[in-house]
């Protein structure tokens, strides 16, 4: 018997405790000085008394004097009664705190008379919620969070007015005029998203690309100019789900059942290194990852990333060197043909690898496109302003760089200025 009654005294205890600990935190965010289990002495003038023992104290200090606010927690499986309430009227006379200055935290109610006593003195009473059927532990529910990270994946390409794809040595490739490279249709989709002129919606875009000033396509051995291609790419998602643990706590006004104080708290598993490989859902319409999401969770964190590739072939474009050499050893010795057969057999995981999300941020082989639209809506490519050293031209765009900033147009635009210095100085 001693020992199971041992065990009980224990357990109450415990849950003394979890309702002290969880109470303080609730009010440490509202510049109290919060301080469990403290003591306070008794205003007993004899002095022989030793300090009564407070479940929870806020202090506040006005004009450098200590205001005490008092706290009991009771963390009971019945309500609480008046004898309670009258209990802790006497504790508070008796360390010479006011009742207005007293709080009263039960988990599971008062009796009306306790209320009304309490009421009468100044006392507040509420009740806490947060705590498992068992008042062990915290009730702890699931959270989710999910990683939407969306790419645009090239569905149709479409080479209209003068050129066409019979006649085109190459249909995506562009030249400047002395056949040099200057860039391709996928970089120019490139430039599209990450501008932000195609939008996260999961679904098909169609639109016509505007080829930058001093691009060609190689037409019979000869440079030649063209207009616009027309172009339809699908954005679609690729979805990690994070399941986190979600704790609520609040107080509850006994008298007036309106909630006092309420606090939220997630954690969830950080995406780290560590985790090379994660459940990814590939999603292809807003309707499928409404579907996905619609848990029965209080939270719900999605967070949407704009990969910085776009799709076509099945591969990454840009593609990183890395890939580009399994590319090449791949297609050594074959002929166009085999080539272009293989493309559509190429597996993207055996590519790319396993972790779609990283492979997606490798640096590229070739650099991305720094092109920008004038006032005039002129498409310009900076590179090719650099290439024929027309720096104060460069420095005229910083405007486009300043709403839409990539690290390609910074290096540019910092090399511009160098440049226009030196000729300033007069140096070559």
């Amino acid at each position: 018997m001693p020992k199971k009654s041992s065990t009980i005294r224990n357990e109450n205890n415990q849950k003394g405790r979890l309702l002290e600990e969880v109470v303080a935190m609730l009010y440490e965010y509202e510049g109290y000085e919060v301080e469990k289990n403290a003591e306070l002495p008794p205003i007993s003038k004899n002095g022989k008394r030793k300090p009564r023992e407070i479940d929870v104290l806020l202090t506040k200090y006005v004009f450098g004097e200590p205001i005490h606010t008092v706290i009991q927690c009771k963390n009971e499986k019945d309500k609480i009664g008046i004898e309670r309430i009258d209990e802790f009227i006497g504790f508070l006379q008796d360390v010479g705190v006011a009742t207005e200055q007293g709080i009263f935290i039960c988990v599971n109610g008062f009796t009306k008379d306790a209320v009304l006593k309490a009421d009468e003195v100044g006392i507040e009473t509420f009740t806490f919620k947060g705590l498992t059927a068992d008042r062990l532990a915290k009730a702890v529910e699931r959270a989710f969070q999910y990683a939407v990270y969306l790419v645009p994946e090239v569905t149709q390409i479409t080479v209209e007015n003068k050129v066409s794809p019979k006649d085109a040595q190459n249909a995506i490739v562009f030249v400047y005029r002395n056949k040099d490279y200057a860039g391709d249709l996928l970089s120019l989709i490139i430039n599209q998203w990450r501008q932000e002129k195609i939008s996260n919606d999961l679904t098909e875009h169609e639109f016509n690309l505007k080829i930058p000033q001093g691009w060609y396509q190689i037409v019979k051995n000869r440079p030649k100019r063209t207009d616009f291609i027309s172009i339809k790419v699908r954005v679609v998602a690729y979805v990690i789900e994070i399941v986190g643990k979600l704790e609520e706590f609040s107080i509850i006004d006994a008298k007036s059942k309106t909630t006092k104080k309420y606090r939220l708290s997630t954690t969830f598993e950080i995406l780290s290194e560590k985790r090379k490989r994660f459940s990814v859902t590939k999603i292809f319409s807003e309707a499928q990852l409404k579907e996905l999401i619609n848990s029965e969770s209080k939270v719900r964190i999605i967070n949407k990333i704009r990969l910085p590739r776009v799709l076509y072939n099945n591969l990454y474009h840009p593609p990183s060197k890395r890939v580009w050499n399994i590319l090449e050893s791949k297609t050594q010795g074959l002929s166009i043909k085999e080539i272009q057969n293989l493309s559509s057999t190429i597996n993207f995981e055996e590519i790319e690898g396993n972790n779609l999300i990283a492979s997606a941020y490798e640096k590229p082989l070739l650099p991305f496109p720094v092109i920008v639209e004038d006032e005039q809506e002129n498409v310009i490519d900076i590179r090719l302003l650099m290439k024929n050293r027309m720096y104060k031209e460069v420095l005229s765009y910083k405007p486009q760089f300043d709403t839409h900033p990539t690290p390609e147009f910074a290096e540019l635009l910092a090399i511009a200025k160098k440049e226009i210095v030196k000729q300033i100085l007069g140096l070559k």
